[in-house]
């Protein structure tokens, strides 16, 4: 049987980073080995990633469990979690490509590894000096979109950046919405994206109870900020979940019970 694998440094990691981090984007939940892994978009093939003692196996299953094709990786990576609730990414919308990502701590880079979904070939490898985890992935996967953590003593500052595949290039100036003020905090909750797979809207707990929504285009390296009138959220908040519909985004209880919709033209929130 293929179970969640969970490394204890990465869980750390986690914790760490949620406590102090600021910036536009959030800690990263962790990485998911094995379980049901990331689904393609029609949901008929689901990938997985399997680790060995100094290696990975990629998996592409069908959707009665038989392997289609796999390859093998040297190192570790895994499926990135993209929020608190168990939701996965990595996978571009049309399919033809996927990101696993490694976790910090092996040595002075963090490494991901971009593959051609269909084979599993190697599109792009990517070492970057420092703490790193995935975001989230342009439609075409030729946007990859990671955060970076600015780690000090006291604090932990965290940066949405833009790295373009195909030209194996990191953007130097941070996606981010440029009409906000101040650092932001928080963790991720949960994220729904677009039908057309552009745009990821991540919903964000601080630690003070106040709540945002992160929608990050991904395909024009854009950011924008929602704030929600939340303001002392409670354990309620990690039951809310969202839904795009007739140009808003609805986020709701998981009984589903109306909290808020935003306005994803003006950004302008109901209650």
């Amino acid at each position: 049987m293929r179970a969640v694998l969970v490394v204890a440094s990465v869980l750390a990691f986690a914790a760490f980073a949620s406590a102090g981090a600021a910036g536009d984007g959030g800690p990263s939940p962790g990485w998911l080995w094995g379980g049901a892994g990331i689904s393609s978009p029609d949901g008929s093939v689901h990938y997985v990633t399997l680790t060995g003692k100094t290696d990975t196996v990629v998996e592409a299953l069908d959707r009665h469990g038989t392997v289609l094709h796999f390859g093998w990786l040297p190192g570790f990576y895994g499926v990135p979690f993209v929020a608190s609730d168990g939701q996965v990414g990595g996978l571009s919308r049309d399919g033809r490509r996927l990101v696993v990502a490694g976790y910090p701590g092996v040595d002075a880079k963090t490494h991901f590894v971009v593959l051609k979904a269909a084979s599993f070939a190697v599109a792009r490898r990517i070492a970057l000096p420092g703490t790193w985890s995935f975001d989230a992935l342009s439609p075409d996967g030729r946007m990859l979109y990671l955060i970076q953590y600015l780690i000090k003593p006291a604090s932990t500052r965290y940066l949405v950046r833009a790295y373009d595949v195909v030209r194996g290039r990191l953007y130097g100036t941070p996606v981010a919405d440029r009409t906000e003020k101040g650092p932001m905090t928080g963790s991720p909750v949960t994220r729904v994206t677009s039908a057309d797979g552009a745009w990821a809207y991540t919903l964000y707990v601080k630690g003070d109870g106040s709540t945002f929504v992160h929608a990050l285009d991904t395909a024009r390296r854009k950011a924008v900020c929602v704030d929600l009138p939340w303001r002392k959220a409670a354990a309620w908040v990690y039951r809310v979940r969202m839904h795009v519909a007739d140009g808003q985004l609805v986020l709701h209880e998981l009984h589903g019970t109306r909290k808020a919709v935003v306005d994803i033209r003006s950004w302008r929130v109901t209650t």
